[in-house]
């Protein structure tokens, strides 16, 4: 009885790894709305289920399908999923603080974006921007508005640079914002930065809210 049930088991998870495979491979290929239930998940998750199901496989029955049926999952978890380029350009060369290099030229426009973590009671959050001497910075939960101005004219001098903007989300900026679209306490902000006389670039800066996911989709 003993061995039936371990055979079972080991065909099972085998069989059900690889079905596994086939079914979420094609659905976040497809894009379907209705597997947006599925391809709500970030992929790596259901690769971590695959791969767990074969390899529970593989040490019960050790048998080469399984090990096999592992590595594919292994192998489609670092090809597919999202965080692998991330992961990949850790060792590239990074930003250096202070003024950037010139590039093919032209001097490059530097943008930081920070989420300050309730900057309104830790306005020191500013600090780790000021040694990139950034050109336009881009803030979620900033500090409030005088010690935005403050920060504005560390960074650009005295009437060099402009913040608009709430606590929730703002913008300070090199030069002047024309026409901002924004509110009390915003939660994004549009407008168009004039960082130089006759230099100008649209701009938005987006304070994400709280997941809503629900797999009743």
């Amino acid at each position: 009885m003993a061995q039936v049930f371990r055979f079972l088991l080991t065909t099972g998870f085998t069989w059900g790894a690889l079905g596994l495979h086939l079914l979420v491979c094609a659905c976040y290929l497809r894009r379907w709305d209705k597997v947006a239930a599925i391809t709500v998940f970030p992929f790596w998750a259901w690769g971590l289920a695959g791969a767990g199901m074969a390899g529970l496989a593989w040490l019960i029955g050790r048998r080469r399908l399984a090990g096999a049926i592992f590595l594919l999952w292994a192998g489609t978890i670092m090809v597919g999923s999202d965080e692998t380029r991330p992961l990949l350009r850790l060792n590239a060369e990074k930003p250096q603080p202070g003024v950037p290099a010139p590039a093919h030229g032209a001097q490059p426009l530097r943008i930081v974006t920070l989420n300050c973590r309730v900057g309104a009671r830790s306005p020191d959050a500013l600090k780790d921007v000021e040694p990139w001497q950034p050109d336009i910075v881009f803030l979620q939960e900033a500090p409030y508005p005088h010690d935005l101005e403050k920060f504005a004219t560390r960074l650009f001098g005295k009437k060099g640079g402009e913040a608009v903007g709430g606590t929730q989300c703002s913008i300070v900026a090199r030069g002047r914002i024309h026409n901002p679209l924004t509110g009390w306490q915003p939660f994004s902000i549009l407008g168009t930065v004039e960082y130089m006389p006759g230099k100008f670039i649209e701009v938005a800066c987006v304070h994400l809210q709280g997941a809503e996911t629900t797999v009743k989709l």
